[in-house]
């Protein structure tokens, strides 16, 4: 196991597992959907989780939007559309107004393209097993299956689609045929600003929804092939958005009700409109179409109907609603620029609200296996690059988070990984440490290559001894622990928390944004409420805390024991002086001064 210098640290955080680990799992209720008899076309989002893509509630990916676009555009009225995501229809089986009762639908579609599924709390991804179930009760004309995750669908009673779900659209309203081609510049524009309509019927709507933005498509790197494991260079030369194209969309899903976006949809945002993209791998930032781009976003969203009524309704911007966060960025190209790199961040925290993250798609450290996957930074790179990161963007915002930090993308499974190899990557982690800096994720996942059979990469079943695991064992118990409680130490407030979940005699919740941290909250407070967190104890990958201003007037006998140092004796002396209507002496509740400035009464 690595050493780390910290020796309090170390004794505080070896071997220790995330707090709710061992819980139920809490999972969120999406609210219910509607079918309407009007509806011809019904979209079915079985989720989307790409590298340069999320549409996974609260998020709403932009592949959705387009096919609702095209099928507008394609002569489709828009109240004949209709949209429900797996969950919704998962709650639905068996009722009246089941989709196998639409008998009137021209088409459904299946969006599929959770690849490698996460875990999540607002949805589940749905399984080949169910989308056979689904189909086998469509009395649709078309039955179609789209998306990343189709290929893993080949068994299931639906025509595969392959290609763009705006052009899919288009060809289903107007010529009832399926058309698996690329879009034109103008369609992809043209699509997702026609289809923004859609995100109303989104459970999530209008908040917690998130729209993932696009701006650019496929790698810069695809020049030299890119990464072994990864879709985005096969998809050609990199196709740009412009700053007022996406403008244009934003006000357009603004006007729909959206109050949060992530600028996410593409491979790296630093090289955003670089005019050495399709030149050299590791493109020079432009920096004034980063501040462009982020600038106008910022305005499109914050100038529109959805923040507005927000407002109106007392949440407040960049903490409740108002959201602009970030996704992906090239180490390299970080470290080989670094003054403008430093310009094009600092742009980015401009433009966007605090708690924003750029992932580092770093995936492996050992040059062994940088080589042989042709993967697109080194070790030393990404060091250098979660520095620079650091120190532009480490200052707090709003909402109680830093303004911008890094995350690191770690992935198994790769071609030349041996069992030597994770030990590069925990190397790198304990220089980045112990030189003080702060990650603000670590993401671990195992790659899944076609010619492979997914069982040998599934790390839900994987082999006690599997290198693998033991990596992403020591990092979950070693180091997540000690990057978060860096972010979040006990006092420090998380603002905006929406409760989301409920499991046993924990209540969870999380702020709105990209890679949002899980939080108990072990006393009551209503669901779908936001609340204003102080973080009392911290684990791996999630943090245990109180509501602030935490009134003593209106707490239970278990309320109280949420506050540090108050156990059932002590609660119960307490509830019999709240209910006398005496004063409680902050000797009997917690003589920290960062407990008791939160405690009212």
């Amino acid at each position: 196991m690595i050493e780390i210098k910290d020796q309090v640290l170390k004794k505080k955080f070896v071997v220790c597992a995330d707090l709710y680990d061992n819980m139920a799992r809490p999972r969120s209720t999406q609210r219910n959907a509607k079918p309407s008899r009007k509806w011809k076309h019904l979209i079915l989002d079985g989720y989307i989780d790409e590298p340069a893509s999320l549409g996974v509630p609260p998020f709403i990916a932009p592949q959705v939007r387009s096919l609702a676009g095209g099928l507008l555009l394609g002569g489709a009225e828009e109240e004949s559309i209709g949209y429900m995501t797996v969950d919704q229809w998962r709650q639905l089986r068996g009722n009246d107004l089941d989709i196998d009762n639409l008998d009137r639908l021209n088409s459904l579609i299946l969006i599929a393209g959770c690849v490698v599924p996460g875990k999540y709390l607002r949805g589940n991804p749905v399984s080949p097993r169910e989308a056979s179930e689904l189909f086998s009760v469509s009395r649709a004309s078309l039955n179609v299956i789209t998306g990343a995750a189709s290929n893993d669908m080949a068994q299931v009673q639906a025509d595969i689609h392959e290609g763009d779900t705006g052009v899919l659209g288009e060809g289903i309203a107007s010529q009832g045929r399926i058309i698996s081609r690329d879009r034109t510049m103008e369609q992809w524009q043209e699509h997702l600003v026609s289809g923004s309509f859609i995100v109303e019927q989104h459970p999530d709507h209008p908040s917690p929804l998130i729209c993932e933005i696009e701006t650019s498509r496929g790698c810069p790197r695809f020049i030299s092939g890119g990464c072994s494991f990864c879709m985005e260079p096969g998809k050609g030369p990199v196709q740009f958005r412009t700053p007022e194209e996406v403008a244009m969309e934003i006000t357009s899903l603004a006007a729909h009700g959206v109050e949060n976006i992530r600028i996410g949809g593409q491979s790296d945002l630093i090289s955003y409109l670089s005019k050495d993209v399709g030149r050299y791998e590791v493109p020079e930032p432009d920096v004034g179409s980063v501040a462009d781009l982020m600038m106008g976003a910022k305005e499109a969203l914050h100038d529109g109907m959805g923040v507005r009524r927000a407002v109106s309704e007392g949440r407040r911007i960049g903490i409740e609603s108002g959201i602009v966060h970030t996704d992906n960025a090239n180490p390299a190209v970080i470290s080989s620029f670094p003054d403008a790199s430093k310009e094009a961040l600092q742009a980015i925290i401009d433009g966007s609200t605090s708690g924003t993250v750029l992932a580092l798609g770093l995936e492996s450290s050992d040059p062994k296996v940088r080589i042989a996957n042709n993967l697109n930074s080194t070790g030393e790179q990404t060091f250098q690059a979660v520095s620079i990161m650091n120190e532009v963007g480490k200052g707090y915002g709003e909402n109680g988070l830093p303004r911008l930090l890094p995350g690191i993308n770690f992935l198994g499974g790769l071609p030349g990984q041996e069992d030597g190899s994770y030990s590069f990557d925990l190397e790198l982690l304990k220089r980045i440490l112990d030189s003080g800096l702060c990650l603000r994720r670590i993401n671990i996942r195992k790659a899944i290559f076609p010619s492979v059979e997914q069982e040998e990469h599934n790390e839900d079943r994987p082999a006690p001894r599997d290198p693998f695991v033991l990596f992403k064992k020591e990092v979950r118990e070693v180091f997540d622990p000690v990057f978060l409680e860096r972010i979040l130490p006990p006092g420090h407030i998380m603002r905006g928390v929406l409760v989301e979940a409920n499991s046993g005699k924990i209540n969870f919740g999380r702020q709105i944004g990209s890679y949002p941290i899980l939080a108990g909250i072990p006393h009551r407070v209503t669901q779908g409420s936001f609340i204003d967190l102080v973080i009392t104890e911290v684990s791996s990958r999630s943090v245990t805390g109180f509501r602030t201003p935490f009134d003593l007037r209106k707490a239970s006998f278990r309320d109280l024991t949420a506050i540090p140092g108050v156990g059932k004796k002590r609660a119960a002396t307490v509830f019999r002086m709240i209910g006398k209507g005496e004063k409680v002496e902050k000797e009997l509740l917690n003589e920290k001064e960062w407990v008791m400035e939160h405690i009212v009464q």
